[in-house]
């Protein structure tokens, strides 16, 4: 971002829009109450490893060079510069679930499997995956596990090795980490296997790492307007009133990043949700981030959620 003079004087990406959503600022906001006014600021370009360093001292996104009159002559993205360090390399894939709120779809056919978009769900989340640098997937099987297996193999013809493991009986939604061998450099992405989004999971990677979370969970903006006027009380004296307001929650997205600590709490064979593993972590202490999931995002629990994820990916030039 430049002045009126050409003046180099902030920098606004992926992350500062990011941070906007969190603190509420709405797309029409002042790009000054967006931009980050503190990037490192350079007189001459460096070499990446000098780039990197002074990046990694203050936390920031992005350095600029400026020439003697303040104006930009190169800007050097923390993207550019740490995706390959950071990136997930290997995902475990939740598609043990029976998909019972799908029936009669899923009587025959396990739900990660059905076509959305003239495409299977799990196959449109491998594909994103492989696209943002992971390598090695895990998929936890359940019901219809054959089925998968036959689908996938060993992963080869979608670019990614595919790898395998069953719970005899429900672990959980975190439970079957347990089962896996997971590498101990770089961070794990673990995400239910009923979801199509357009997440941004490099982006997510980063700010991982960025911040040396234990966990990154992605939350998604829900809102809801009220239908009435919402009174704001004080000692039963009425000192405001919204008009049909619409508020926001954000809700976990059920994509997550954990370092390899984490993982390693995870006993074999145990049940286990994510909900109990977050908050067990939040208990001892431990750094639990968001990652606001401003993408397009369903979860494919519903009938409706399912027509109408395929209404929009079944239109010309929907990714």
């Amino acid at each position: 971002m430049v002045d009126d003079e050409g003046r180099a004087v902030g920098v606004v990406g992926d992350r500062e829009l990011r941070a906007a959503a969190l603190r509420g600022l709405a797309e029409s906001a002042p790009v000054v109450d967006l931009m980050d006014r503190d990037p490192v600021w350079l007189d001459a370009s460096p070499s990446d490893d000098d780039l990197r360093e002074s990046l990694e001292a203050v936390g920031a996104s992005a350095a600029v060079v400026r020439d003697g009159e303040g104006r930009p002559t190169a800007l050097h993205d923390r993207r550019d510069l740490f995706a390959a360090r950071d990136r997930a390399r290997h995902a475990i894939l939740m598609v043990g679930g029976e998909g019972t709120r799908l029936r009669p779809l899923t009587a025959e056919t396990p739900k990660p499997l059905l076509p959305v978009g003239g495409r299977p769900i799990l196959e449109r989340i491998v594909e994103r995956l492989r696209e943002h640098g992971v390598e090695r997937v895990t998929m936890a099987l359940g019901y219809r596990a054959e089925q998968i297996e036959r689908h996938f193999g060993d992963g080869a013809d979608f670019g990614v090795a595919v790898d395998y493991v069953r719970e005899e009986r429900p672990l959980g939604t975190a439970g079957a980490i347990g089962m896996v061998e997971v590498p101990t450099a770089g961070p794990l992405l673990v995400m239910n296997g009923d979801i199509v989004t357009n997440l941004d999971f490099t982006a997510m990677a980063l700010e991982h790492a960025r911040r040396g979370a234990a966990v990154t969970v992605a939350a998604r903006p829900y809102q809801h307007q009220v239908p009435y006027g919402v009174l704001r009380l004080v000692g039963g004296r009425i000192v405001d009133i919204a008009e049909k307001p619409t508020r926001t929650w954000w809700t976990n997205a059920g994509v997550y990043l954990m370092d390899a600590a984490v993982v390693g709490r995870i006993e074999r064979d145990r049940y286990l949700d994510m909900t109990m593993l977050v908050e067990g972590l939040i208990g001892d202490g431990r750094d639990v981030e968001s990652f606001p999931l401003l993408e397009y995002w369903c979860d494919i629990g519903l009938p409706a959620d399912y027509e109408r994820a395929n209404r929009r990916l079944s239109e010309p030039g929907t990714p």
